[in-house]
């Protein structure tokens, strides 16, 4: 579909100029971002980020890739929601609590998506998060995958009315094998606009059960102090769509985080359907 080709090279483009412009607040470009992760001795190699923007900006487009039809989600009960590092439950610093949360998406055979995430917990005034998402997921080649959607975070106090704090990111994803990498960028005023996440993950099963992971973020705040985060664990495989995760998950600069980004053993059971 050749017509495709320029379109969708473009967007990424596009993306990856909005969110690694030098143009932007305090400066945030490519190589500021890699020196950081270079001064913590986090990343050795200030190439990956320009390796990637490489690939997105001159890879052509293949044709779509096989993808599971139809609607599928996930029922998961957590020991701790921690996002990025950081702690999500605001109700005890000094304590991990339990959250119950879930997920349901529908996807066309085409790669085009929609669904709806959700969590319980104490989130300032408000006792519950839901996030709805969209995008599309394709793949360049037959070894690279990517994924390009928006997300809206919204939080309540009354389940059916009182939404606040909501904001939204514009996403992208790229992986081959058993590596991906993440950007995110805020666009809400106010909350998260300007502000830009990036995280390198690896995930890999070893055998037919388990599963091996980790990752490390960057988060760069428009307002307020910059800092990286990890995580590191493993996941059992249980038939039926059943899994139990354990990691180890904290803030890298907790100076910047607080008590919030402490680090914490997590233990997570999942239920795919």
């Amino acid at each position: 579909q050749p017509s495709k080709k320029p379109l969708t090279s473009g967007f990424f483009l596009l993306l990856g100029k909005i969110i690694f412009s030098k143009n932007t607040s305090k400066n945030f470009g490519i190589h500021h971002f890699c020196g950081i992760f270079m001064t913590q001795g986090v990343f050795m190699k200030s190439m990956l980020t320009s390796a990637l923007l490489m690939v997105l900006s001159s890879a052509a487009l293949a044709a779509p890739m096989t993808q599971k039809e139809g609607l599928s989600g996930s029922i998961d009960v957590t020991s701790l929601y921690k996002l990025r590092g950081i702690d999500q439950d605001n109700r005890s610093p000094d304590r991990a609590i339990p959250a119950l949360q879930g997920q349901v998406q529908y996807q066309t055979k085409q790669g085009l998506y929609a669904g709806a995430w959700g969590s319980t917990g104490k989130f300032g005034q408000a006792s519950a998060e839901v996030d709805v998402f969209g995008g599309y997921r394709n793949h360049f080649g037959p070894n690279i995958q990517y994924d390009i959607g928006l997300k809206r975070y919204a939080y309540s106090s009354d389940i059916s009315h009182n939404w606040s704090g909501a904001h939204t990111e514009l996403y992208g994803k790229i992986g081959k094998g058993p590596y991906s990498l993440e950007v995110a960028r805020g666009f809400t005023s106010g909350v998260n606009k300007n502000d830009t996440y990036v995280n390198l993950g690896y995930w890999r099963p070893i055998n037919a059960k388990w599963d091996v992971l980790a990752s490390v973020g960057y988060t760069n705040l428009d307002h307020g102090k910059d800092y990286g985060d990890y995580t590191i664990g493993a996941v059992y495989k249980y038939e039926h769509g059943l899994s139990v995760t354990g990691k180890v998950s904290g803030s890298l600069n907790q100076d910047a985080t607080g008590t919030q980004g402490r680090n914490r053993f997590i233990v997570n059971v999942s239920k795919a359907f």
